[in-house]
């Protein structure tokens, strides 16, 4: 169970990494003008309002946020058009490269690796040390054996 503000505090960085700055910027800078011009700053408080509405709810998850990627960027976005050192701006997409990377080559590819040589050998069960959503089942293995976890609770 997380706490209320854990989108605020862990999810929108973790969702936005290096365009979380961006992100702030562009929300202060759509409000403000929104305000100043007589037009309603529709885009901040849509998104404001969904995320507090997420936060009510006891089960939280990143991918809850992945719906509203496209605003947050077109945020971020705007907030990169206020800022004057443009350098920095792309300084921050070559460190998304990286990241990119490592999540995608190396980060927790334990489980897959696990189930590649289990089907690869022939075993006559299998019992997982690890939470039931952590690895893959009978969609990786394609073998009927029995195959169990130790625990497999909802979150």
């Amino acid at each position: 169970m997380h706490a209320w503000h854990w989108y605020f505090t862990e999810g929108l960085p973790v969702v936005l990494v290096s365009y979380l700055v961006y992100f702030v910027i562009g929300c202060y800078y759509y409000w403000r003008h929104s305000w100043s011009s007589s037009k309603f700053p529709f885009l901040v408080y849509s998104l404001g309002f969904s995320v507090l509405t997420l936060s009510l709810s006891p089960h939280k998850e990143y991918r809850f946020l992945l719906p509203y990627f496209p605003h947050m960027i077109l945020l971020a976005a705007y907030g990169v058009s206020w800022v004057p050192w443009k350098k920095l701006f792309f300084c921050l997409v070559a460190l998304q490269v990286p990241v990119w990377v490592f999540l995608s080559l190396y980060h927790q590819v334990g489980p897959l690796a696990i189930t590649d040589s289990l089907r690869s050998r022939d075993p006559q069960s299998v019992g997982f040390l690890i939470g039931c959503h952590d690895a893959p089942y009978y969609s990786h293995i394609h073998k009927n054996i029995p195959m169990r976890f130790l625990h497999c609770e909802p979150l």
